[in-house]
């Protein structure tokens, strides 16, 4: 008689252990659970005390390419012969989806110097992890500098390379920058002591080293800054409206432009998509 009760006992107490194991490995998600709660539901979980699991045995094997994968449970469970083709998890799949969701399309405006104001373009492309985006500005103003009235074209086209695989935050660029301008030089004497109106060509090429700071998702803000390095020259001729005086003079101060090179900055804000 003794002897049965101990076992109705230590069977109890079992059944209780083991109703509490559920607990502690986590099958029931409750705050008491574990580590292992927080893999099955995170959101269940408040606050978890428990800062250490300890998994006294557990194995998984997995075989798994860039092309698919299978699990070993599966391939000894199966009731039929195992198929790769048919039975492997396929990759890139249809079903897989990504937390990153680029918006790779940006069109905006850009103020800063020496431009004053350009439309940008830029198209993030699946290169290095979606890092790598191709970029195009451009521009045509007509201002008065220093009595000068100056009608030019900007157009630049490079590339920037993003830290982060989203798309935004910080990045490089490298591009290539096309000034054309044209300057009429108003009241100009000219080497032969004419006094007259005069036009000039204002031309160079550089190539630009920049930082920039990108954030926002449907409505972004960048930042820039940057160096041009090229060819700058100091002064133009100008050539007088009839072509038959010239003359030459120092390119108008335009902000950061110099003739060791060109200093960019800007603020851009735009809608990608």
């Amino acid at each position: 008689m003794k002897q049965h009760q101990r076992l109705t006992f230590l069977f109890l107490v079992a059944l209780v252990k083991l109703s509490f194991g559920q607990n502690d490995v986590g099958q029931a998600i409750i705050n008491d659970s574990g580590i292992q709660a927080l893999t099955y539901n995170p959101s269940r979980i408040v606050g978890s005390n428990l800062r250490a699991d300890i998994n006294l045995f557990s194995m998984r094997v997995l075989s798994v390419s860039d092309y698919f994968g299978a699990n070993a449970s599966d391939i000894i469970s199966s009731d039929v012969e195992f198929d790769f083709e048919e039975d492997s998890e396929k990759f890139p799949s249809n079903q897989n989806t990504s937390s990153k969701k680029i918006k790779p399309f940006r069109i905006g405006i850009k103020i800063g110097v020496p431009t004053i104001a350009t439309i940008n373009a830029e198209y993030v492309t699946p290169l290095l992890d979606d890092r790598v985006a191709f970029t195009v500005d451009y521009m045509s103003l007509s201002p008065t500098i220093e009595e000068v009235e100056i009608g030019y074209n900007n157009f630049e086209i490079g590339s920037n390379i993003y830290i982060n695989n989203t798309g935004q935050g910080f990045y490089g660029g490298l591009s290539y920058f096309s000034f054309s301008g044209e300057g009429t030089f108003l009241d100009t004497e000219f080497d032969d002591g004419s006094v007259g109106d005069g036009k000039g060509d204002i031309k160079f090429n550089t190539i630009n080293l920049k930082l920039g700071l990108k954030f926002g998702r449907t409505f972004y803000t960048r930042i820039e800054v940057g160096y041009g390095f090229g060819d700058i020259p100091e002064f133009i001729e100008v050539t007088s409206a009839d072509g038959t005086s010239n003359t030459f003079e120092e390119i108008p101060a335009i902000p950061g432009i110099s003739s060791s090179g060109l200093f960019t900055a800007n603020i851009g804000f735009g809608v990608q998509f």
